[in-house]
């Protein structure tokens, strides 16, 4: 199966594949994953954009409702410090275990940079949805891959300096190539969920 490569994220790929407080630190295993991405200084890493949720603080807990055993929609985002010169935003949700999934969850194009949050279970005016792969659309479902393995729900933020002209159902892993090359700034944060 084709999956998200992580190797790409730098310093982010080391803080989801792992519980330690993420580059370089062993010591404070208190240190939020977003908050060491944010301090890394490539700036293809991630972190730059604040990209958070009112319904969980970063590392914790993903709520009932945005799983299987709730309502199972997905969560509300909202996110500040996003450049000027952004044209467009794009948002992918992966379920990523130790067992190395990365399977992606939901994958939004066409976020309009004049945004600033997403509601509970929609997506903005003149957005896309595009193909995940749990097969349950519009939000993949987080509903574990292994009974009591705890799971990493990753929610990453690309801004594009110019529009991917995506169309509905597209394929996240086809794009990107084409994401890559408008990506000017990244943000993430992680929530966790352990099966039952």
């Amino acid at each position: 199966m084709r999956v998200w490569n992580l190797a790409a994220l730098g310093c982010a790929a080391t803080v989801l594949a792992a519980s330690a407080a993420g580059c370089g630190s062993s010591s404070t295993p208190t240190k939020s994953a977003a908050t060491t991405a944010t301090t890394a200084t490539n700036p293809n890493q991630f972190g730059e954009i604040s990209l958070t949720s009112p319904a969980f603080k970063n590392g914790h807990p993903l709520p009932a409702a945005y799983t299987c055993a709730g309502a199972n929609i997905s969560p509300p985002l909202e996110w500040k410090k996003l450049p000027a010169e952004a044209k467009e935003l794009f948002i992918v949700a992966l379920d990523v275990t130790k067992s190395g999934h990365n399977k992606v969850l939901w994958a939004v194009g066409g976020i309009p940079a004049t945004n600033a949050q997403i509601a509970a279970g929609t997506i903005p005016k003149g957005a896309v949805l595009g193909e995940n792969q749990i097969g349950k659309p519009p939000w993949g479902g987080v509903c574990g891959t292994t009974k009591g393995e705890r799971d990493k729900i990753a929610f990453l933020m690309y801004a594009l300096r110019s529009p991917l002209h995506l169309k509905p159902n597209f394929d996240p892993i086809a794009i990107r190539p084409r994401l890559k090359a408008s990506t000017i700034s990244t943000g993430l944060t992680i929530a966790s969920y352990r099966s039952s």
